[in-house]
């Protein structure tokens, strides 16, 4: 197996992709989910419906961030670090991320229903691109869950698993380990949805009271928020965890293959049920039912894990499981997806005030920043423009950057902070380098 998960860099970057094409049509083009209901269906956009699907896999970055934590603190235990060292990488990282977060909902988020439903809040400089006015975000505005939030979470999440179960020196107990994680992916994916609607009016009712309550609330709202949050995508971490133990292990491609059957299969099928059975009992819009929600429906997130899962079995045997000439030449071919992976961070900090910004050019220019239907929506030409305006501006800015090692790009500021802090040098200091694969 090469020196680089290269796999996992390509399906970040597809992820990340996914997020800039799915925004880019939703809030972009059509400027609201409600729009975008109703006029998709009849638009030649839906030709991008395969990239749509990744609107409901925020979970995968969480079934990555369990992955890779997970082989890089056994890798460092193997190398006979005690476990507080090999934990403080993923802990100082997640810390990191989750400063990140805070910055993202402060500055950069595009406009969202409020919690505590009084109207929208909008961040500081999207929001006023937004209203076209100075926009000073809420308080509320942070006890939002995006998928920075539940990235970082699910760093903690997999550094307090991992010290309960190999505290004790025992992290070579692989059969132990994998036992005791299946278990606790399993509760977490069973329980999710009935612990989420106790707790989530509990976390409602903590932020309506303000002042010491926001500390219960803002606790609350990285497990029982709204969207990204770790009722059920902690159960993705377990599983993550899992498969970054088998290749630290240096486990064979069927071995992990076997498992990824064992476990998807089961999860696709009992997704499907719950879609067969809610397809002829939900009363109301099944498209509001399964793609308008505070928390993803079981029927989703049963069915998706299960897909990502031999999915990503299959890319590790494709893009890692391979020889060292090969790998080199993956490597080189898809540099330019791997490209949204290595950056991923600053993707998501950033994506969603570029793709405002080009909104607010096209709409106010060519038709109406108001939310109804105008010639940017209904007119196919100018749905390819504006989306070649953001994909593409997008390609060409990853590619100049990498010439400069991605400098002053969030994964640049976590990597020699994260080194500061730790007293050694990173691996990754060198992101040109690690996309280069050398």
């Amino acid at each position: 197996m090469g020196k680089r998960i290269l796999s996992l860099d390509f399906i970040r970057g597809l992820g990340l992709i996914g997020v800039v094409v799915n925004h880019a049509i939703t809030y972009g083009i059509m400027l609201n989910e409600d729009n975008a209901r109703n006029l998709l269906p009849k638009s030649p956009l839906v030709i991008f419906a395969p990239l749509l699907i990744f609107g409901t896999w925020a979970g995968m970055f969480a079934l990555i961030t369990g992955l890779v934590n997970a082989y890089q603190i056994y890798l460092r235990m193997k190398k006979k670090e005690d476990i507080g060292e090999a934990l403080q990488g993923c802990f100082i990282n997640s810390t990191l991320i989750l400063i990140m977060h805070f910055i993202f909902l402060g500055f950069f988020t595009r406009a969202s229903e409020s919690l505590t439903g009084n109207g929208y809040d909008h961040s500081l400089i999207t929001g006023s691109i937004e209203l076209q006015q100075l926009s000073i975000p809420p308080i509320e505005l942070f006890f939002r869950a995006d998928a920075l939030a539940m990235i970082s979470a699910s760093g903690y999440l997999t550094c307090l698993v991992l010290w309960l179960i190999w505290r004790r020196g025992n992290f070579k107990n692989t059969k132990r380990s994998v036992k005791i994680l299946l278990e606790f992916g399993g509760i977490i994916l069973a329980l999710s949805q009935p612990l989420w609607n106790q707790l989530y009016p509990v976390f409602i009712s903590a932020l309506n009271k303000g002042g010491l309550y926001y500390i219960p609330a803002l606790f609350l709202s990285f497990i029982a928020g709204t969207l990204h949050c770790l009722l059920p995508y902690g159960g993705y971490v377990a599983f993550g965890i899992i498969l970054g133990i088998y290749i630290a292990e240096e486990k064979s491609i069927q071995e992990i293959k076997r498992f990824a059957k064992k476990v998807g299969f089961p999860l696709i099928i009992l997704g499907i049920i719950f879609i067969i059975y809610h397809i002829f009992t939900v009363e109301d819009s099944l498209m509001s039912f399964f793609f308008k929600y505070k928390m993803i429906p079981p029927d989703l997130y049963l069915l998706n894990l299960g897909i990502m899962i031999l999915w990503f079995s299959w890319f590790f045997e494709k893009l890692d499981y391979c020889s060292p000439e090969k790998h080199a030449k993956i490597a080189r071919k898809t540099a330019v997806i791997r490209r949204f992976g290595i950056a991923s961070l600053t993707l998501f900090v950033l994506e969603s005030f570029w793709c405002t910004l080009w909104s607010f050019i096209f709409h106010s220019k060519l038709g109406s920043y108001s939310g109804e239907p105008d010639v940017v929506m209904t007119n196919f030409g100018l749905n390819l423009l504006f989306m070649l305006v953001v994909f593409g501006s997008w390609v060409v800015i990853l590619k100049i950057w990498e010439k400069y090692n991605f400098k002053y790009s969030f994964e640049w500021f976590i990597v020699r902070i994260s080194s500061k802090l730790r007293k050694q040098p990173s691996e990754r200091s060198d992101l040109t380098k690690i996309l280069k694969n050398e």
